[in-house]
């Protein structure tokens, strides 16, 4: 339905959202929803175009998400493009919980 919804009657329509408690609602043409979008909301897309789950906080990335940067750039793969969204954890890299411990101070 998100991807090609020409197809979808009003009646599947209508029943997708059922519970989730949000609803259609049909305004004329010529008048602008009363809706503020976020920008993820609007443009943020995977690699692939699909749009991230609803469920979760999106942000713009400048140099790739973690996983980009360790598995694609970093790695002996083929590098595929580089993500402009994320919607990985937001907090600062721990390099220790990466490689192990650090480096600790000689007795």
């Amino acid at each position: 339905m998100e991807c090609d919804a020409s197809g979808v009657t009003l009646g599947a329509l209508a029943s997708a959202l059922e519970g989730t408690g949000f609803c259609l609602v049909v305004i004329p043409i010529d008048a602008a929803p009363d809706v503020e979008w976020e920008p993820s909301d609007l443009e943020a897309r995977t690699r692939s175009g699909s749009r991230f789950p609803a469920n979760r906080v999106v942000k713009k990335t400048t140099f790739g998400p973690y996983w980009w940067v360790f598995h694609e750039m970093l790695g002996t793969g083929d590098c595929g493009a580089k993500p402009d969204w994320t919607a990985e954890g937001f907090g600062r890299l721990d390099f220790g919980d990466l490689f192990g411990p650090g480096p600790t101070e000689a007795d």
